[in-house]
């Protein structure tokens, strides 16, 4: 803020604020919002948990969190006969 003549004396959230209402509306579970801001986290989840909540991840990182957009249905993709020919 300071960059811009902004001062104050608060210490401001407002990434964090944005940054979880972004992930609510791509439909991140609520377990996995309090679990990547550390809100009411209990003992194992703040001392011996190391993996990160993959789906808040993946949309701060402008993916989406639906399975089907990056596992396709092979039952439904016909290769074309040059590539059938090949295996």
């Amino acid at each position: 803020f300071e960059a811009v003549g902004i001062s104050s004396s608060k210490v401001t959230h407002i990434n964090q604020k944005s940054a979880i209402n972004m992930v609510s509306h791509q439909g991140v579970s609520s377990d996995q919002q309090r679990q990547v801001g550390r809100w009411e986290l209990d003992r194992m989840v703040v001392f011996y948990l190391s993996d990160l909540p993959i789906n808040v991840i993946k949309v701060l990182a402008g993916f989406s969190i639906r399975r089907e957009d990056y596992f396709p249905d092979h039952a439904i993709i016909t290769p074309p006969i040059e590539l059938q020919q090949m295996i």
